[in-house]
């Protein structure tokens, strides 16, 4: 099904309100749009095949495979308080998830959310997380959320580059030795968008 008023969206039957688009990235195509319940096992191909670093960097500590506790945990989502989208990229005729952004709105800070991001490391430096994270601050400001904020190793360079390149503060995380907080202001950013 296709939005005609905006040439390249393509809306998702299950979007909860917000469109899905086709993004033109180096390597071919990739579609961005919300996940589902029914993307589960796609989640789980996805998080199994990252490599060793990627899923400690998604994590925060190895983790081998998901176990079902977690997939279950992961694909609980109601498009308000807990939102996610995923990548997907053609690959020899049939569609390949590339990459997954989420955030869940702290239950005791209800204007504030935790975000997570990874992308395949195939796919990796070609705008996908940029995409992604975009997606992810644009549904937070329209579902009314002030700040996003994330924790990450202090040697994921990738995602402290991300963060500062995309205006997000970084600072040494208190509780955590080895971990850095992201934190942006959603409503001193909305001007710029």
């Amino acid at each position: 099904m296709f939005d005609r008023s905006r040439p390249g969206l393509q809306t998702h039957p299950l979007s909860h309100g917000y469109s899905a688009a086709e993004h033109f990235l180096a390597g071919g195509a990739v579609n961005l749009r919300p996940m589902t319940a029914f993307d589960a096992e796609k989640l789980r191909t996805f998080l199994n095949e990252l490599t060793d670093k990627s899923r400690r960097e998604r994590f925060l500590r190895p983790v081998s495979e998901m176990p079902d506790y977690l997939l279950r945990s992961l694909t609980r989502l109601n498009g308000r308080r807990h939102v996610a989208f995923m990548a997907e990229a053609t690959e020899e005729g049939s569609k390949r998830m590339v990459g997954e952004a989420r955030y869940a709105v702290d239950p005791e800070h209800p204007g504030e959310a935790e975000f997570a991001i990874a992308v395949d490391d195939r796919w990796q430096g070609r705008g996908i997380a940029v995409r992604l994270l975009d997606a992810l601050e644009n549904r937070a400001r329209t579902g009314g959320l002030r700040r996003l904020f994330a924790d990450t190793l202090d040697d994921n360079h990738a995602m402290l580059s991300l963060a500062r390149r995309c205006g997000y503060t970084v600072a040494a995380n208190r509780r955590e030795v080895g971990v850095k907080r992201l934190v942006k202001d959603l409503a001193a950013s909305s001007a710029l968008h």
